[in-house]
């Protein structure tokens, strides 16, 4: 969505970003009712709903950063305990 719905990025990066949710929410929609764990329905349905609000008005969906890696995570986490052992 952020690629989308960014305006630095070319028309044709845009557009493929577009073209990807939108094929995104149909594959929601195609998942959904098939879905017998009613948190996976749950997740389906609030994804479809964000695309959908997106589609509508990009300006109303506030994205946020992704998380990084798990792998960066951890590094940062050995290189923090590499400090507190060396520190003492």
């Amino acid at each position: 969505m952020t690629l989308a719905g960014d305006d630095r990025a070319s028309a044709q990066v845009r557009g493929v970003a577009a073209l990807k949710l939108d094929e995104l929410k149909k594959w929601i929609s195609m998942q959904a009712p098939s879905a017998k764990d009613y948190a996976v329905q749950a997740q389906l349905f609030f994804a479809k709903s964000q695309i959908d609000r997106f589609q509508r008005n990009p300006a109303e969906i506030h994205l946020t950063t992704p998380a990084p890696p798990r792998t960066a995570i951890r590094s940062a986490q050995t290189a923090g305990s590499e400090l507190a052992t060396s520190l003492h």
